[in-house]
């Protein structure tokens, strides 16, 4: 893994999805600062587990360094989130 040279960008969507997110019951969320180029974005909790996200505006794809970074990964992959409903299907699955 290449070591991160760039500031972490914002794909513009961030704060809304992390309002949202913050508004569900019992839930939590913690960006994530980049020590390698193409880390998800933040890591997210509820109901005793969590997932890492990787937060993209619609129509938006994952970057090479993103999928190289997921493919040295050896934990629970990233999850691609764009939509504020994309975040409540997470939640209605971590809560089951």
């Amino acid at each position: 893994m290449r070591a991160l040279r760039r500031q972490h960008r914002d794909d513009g969507n961030r704060a809304q999805l992390h309002s949202f997110w913050t508004g569900l019951p019992h839930a939590t969320w913690m960006d994530i600062m980049p020590t390698v180029k193409g880390m998800p974005d933040a890591l997210v909790g509820t109901g005793g587990r969590d997932q890492l996200i990787e937060i993209k505006q619609p129509g938006k794809r994952l970057e090479p360094e993103q999928i190289a970074w997921g493919g040295e990964w050896r934990g629970a992959m990233p999850l691609l989130v764009q939509t504020t409903d994309d975040l409540l299907q997470l939640y209605r699955a971590m809560r089951r």
